[in-house]
């Protein structure tokens, strides 16, 4: 059986921008797989050169890097909440509630759907003390 079970399985892969043309390095910190397109900054980002992805399982994330790691149920309900409210804005508050309970269950996917996340920023302070 192979180590991994999916090929995209903790690789570095190649997304590009449909507006800017930028291109960038998406890496997926999982054993799963990865939707071929993503929305960064209202900007639609296709996998680009599925040839170059490379697997680095131990890869090490910069300040700023985008990466592929698992939805929690809670990303999964805003989501939900979000395209229930869009599409059915009528709904009382338990049909509403049970709805997006639903949609959530199918947007998690058992756990095992991706959610694309930033490396955070590391912010230098001065620790508070004065002059």
């Amino acid at each position: 059986m192979a180590e991994h079970q999916y090929k995209e399985a903790f690789c570095l892969m190649l997304y590009q921008g449909q507006k800017t043309k930028r291109v960038l390095d998406i890496w997926n910190s999982r054993n799963g797989v990865t939707p071929f397109c993503a929305v960064i900054d209202d900007e639609e980002y296709l996998h680009i050169a599925f040839y170059f992805d490379r697997r680095v399982p131990g890869h090490k994330l910069r300040p700023g890097d985008y990466f592929w790691r698992d939805m929690t149920e809670l990303e999964a309900e805003r989501i939900a909440a979000s395209r229930i409210d869009y599409l059915e804005p009528n709904l009382d508050g338990r049909e509403r509630a049970a709805r997006i309970a639903d949609v959530a269950r199918s947007i998690l996917r058992d756990g095992e759907a991706p959610y694309l996340d930033r490396a955070p920023f590391i912010t230098v302070t001065d620790g508070g003390r004065d002059g």
